[in-house]
């Protein structure tokens, strides 16, 4: 599959609207909640606990899912690799001989409870301010 292709592909789905469910509801993907990139408050990641550094191999070019795989024991934390490494071109930027840095799995953990109670937060407000409006 050419380049060109793959790239037109991608466009087809976002990680926000790949996941809804036939009632337009958020899903969870093994029980932890997606949220898209653009929204999900990643300016609250803190690193507290040691950074690893990882040389992506020829193996591992344009599968951030492998390398998340080799460091967490999951897929499901390509997206935060890569946000972490402000990566956002798989075919530029995510090449061989690159060194990224892995965040901790316990970092990871402790954004995800952020988020969660920010966007409850969030959600509490805009419903407040809605019942205002109506008034």
């Amino acid at each position: 599959m050419d380049k060109s292709r793959i790239l037109r592909m991608s466009n087809k789905y976002t990680r926000s609207n790949f996941f809804m469910s036939q009632n337009n509801e958020q899903t969870t993907l093994k029980n932890v909640e997606d949220y898209d990139l653009s929204t999900s408050y990643f300016y609250l990641f803190e690193t507290k606990f040691p950074i690893r550094e990882y040389q992506i191999e020829r193996k591992d070019t344009g599968r951030p899912d492998m390398i998340s795989y080799k460091a967490y024991k999951t897929m499901d934390h390509w997206w935060i690799i890569l946000k972490y490494n402000d990566i956002l071109d798989l075919f530029d930027e995510f090449v061989e001989n690159k060194i990224i840095k892995i965040p901790d799995l316990r970092d990871i953990q402790d954004w995800y409870s952020k988020v969660k109670k920010k966007k409850e937060k969030d959600d509490a407000r805009r419903k407040q301010d809605n019942l205002q409006q109506k008034r």
